[in-house]
């Protein structure tokens, strides 16, 4: 029987930095122009650090002098920017992903997505992507009150009974949530992760294609 592949989905299958970018700077200016944070300019790749972490994270990281009632406004900014774009054709998926996920779907593995996303998020790409022609489940970590992947891979497990399991995905807390559970890692050195994060990896790709390759998924 094949093991069940575990997707992370920023980084790892949508290339988010591209619609990531532009709504986080929108809200960055409405908390500059309210002066709730000090002026300084923040880095296309300090950007990308936040990308797989969760909103609640992401936020304490950057500002965590902020209310908890100016993160749900910040974050609901960036979310309402980000389906913009999402909904005018501006995301994409890394090249050759689609073509990857086909081949698997075609040799009988099951996929699912475990995701530091919101519902809201989870559901605009449900609608703009084929993701249910390839996968099972899509699990966002707003759903499971913003918990650890590592506690919600728990569950996506259970849910579907099964011992051997595959995480895929580009930052460190996939890596976390796979080894939870006893999964063979994969990291992806092609995302937003760095190096020395995805170090605890069964096995490294520096592209989507190479998940073709059994020898990746089966060691």
């Amino acid at each position: 029987m094949k093991p069940l592949l575990i997707f992370d989905y920023d980084g790892t299958i949508h290339n988010t930095i591209g619609i990531y970018e532009p709504a986080f700077r929108k809200a960055h200016k409405y908390l500059l122009e309210r002066r709730l944070i000090e002026p300084g300019e923040v880095s296309t790749e300090r950007i990308a650090g936040w990308l797989g972490m969760n909103t609640v994270d992401m936020w304490k990281d950057f500002a965590p002098q902020l209310t908890p009632d100016i993160v749900e406004t910040v974050s609901q900014m960036v979310a309402s920017s980000m389906a913009d774009d999402l909904y005018a054709g501006k995301a994409v998926w890394y090249e050759g992903a689609e073509d990857v996920l086909g081949r698997l779907k075609a040799e009988g593995y099951t996929m699912v997505i475990l995701s530091n996303c919101r519902v809201q998020y989870r559901e605009a790409h449900m609608q703009v992507f084929p993701i249910a022609d390839y996968f099972d489940r899509f699990y966002d970590c707003e759903s499971y009150n913003f918990i650890p992947k590592s506690e919600i891979i728990k569950s996506v497990v259970a849910d579907y009974g099964v011992a051997d399991c595959i995480m895929i995905g580009d930052r460190g807390s996939d890596m976390d949530a796979g080894k939870a559970v006893g999964a063979r890692c994969v990291g992806c050195l092609y995302g937003f992760g760095s190096p020395d994060e995805l170090k605890s990896a069964d096995v490294h790709i520096n592209d989507i294609s190479e998940l073709t390759n059994e020898k990746i998924l089966w060691g």
